[in-house]
């Protein structure tokens, strides 16, 4: 088989990912791979694996629509959208699920998104990621894309205090290889949670069916600014990419 439905965990990148998949699938340890559709290191879920012959096919899988489920928190936002990032903003932690419910519908009106400004997609020769990193976005435009959610929903809302937030951080911090400014993202938290190690912070759980390319983080960013505070994502899962899932 050549075309492999595998999960990626949690905190993993992708790099992790494919060395932990040759070495549970030996029979491909010298084969060529590649993905269709990345996923960040806070997401997990669903990758489609296209091996040796049919890495030639990607492009054949890189349109198909994607479902996914998503915590997120309210009352911060970052510079990478997700727990992973600087935090930027700060708002009220706390939202009404009535008027959390009218502004996830308002979604499926959304028909295009500004990319991420650390994500993947070239301007100019350089990903997104690297102007970022560079402090030099202000020298680029950052282009949109055209974007069809086709269905949003609430699972379920809750709450945390800011010191299980914290250690929601530090996990994702100390779990992921390489460099991401780990150091400076978990002191910028500790900073700010200080202040809030008490504060009930509104989470909830959302899930999006999607076309392909649709960035879950930007979703989520916009939302928070919808509700007049600001909101970042905890996890994201990836369900399905087309017909092809791991349930």
């Amino acid at each position: 088989m050549s075309i492999v439905v595998y999960v990626k965990k949690y905190t993993e990148t992708l790099s992790v990912m494919l060395k932990r998949f040759r070495m549970e699938y030996p029979e491909y340890a010298s084969s060529k791979i590649t993905y269709a559709g990345r996923l960040d290191p806070l997401a997990e879920g669903t990758m489609l694996l296209l091996t040796d012959e049919d890495v030639h096919r990607k492009d054949e899988f890189l349109g198909l629509p994607k479902e996914y489920e998503v915590n997120i928190v309210c009352g911060v936002s970052t510079d990478t959208y997700d727990l992973l990032g600087v935090p930027q903003d700060f708002g009220e932690t706390t939202v009404e699920e009535t008027v959390l419910k009218r502004e996830v519908e308002n979604l499926l009106r959304l028909k295009t998104q500004t990319y991420p400004r650390y994500s993947s997609r070239t301007v100019e020769g350089k990903p997104l990621y690297q102007w970022s990193r560079e402090g030099r976005l202000s020298e680029i435009s950052i282009p949109e894309q055209s974007i069809d959610i086709k269905d949003v929903s609430i699972v379920s809302v809750s709450s945390i205090d800011g010191m299980e937030l914290l250690g929601m951080v530090n996990r994702v911090t100390s779990e992921v290889e390489g460099d991401f400014r780990q150091e400076e993202i978990f002191n910028s938290w500790k900073k700010h949670i200080a202040n809030h190690q008490k504060t009930e912070f509104t989470t909830a759980t959302l899930c999006f069916s999607v076309s392909s390319g649709t960035y879950i983080r930007g979703l989520i960013e916009g939302l928070g600014k919808s509700l007049n505070t600001h909101a970042c994502c905890i996890k994201i899962k990836r369900i399905s990419i087309g017909g092809y899932t791991n349930s």
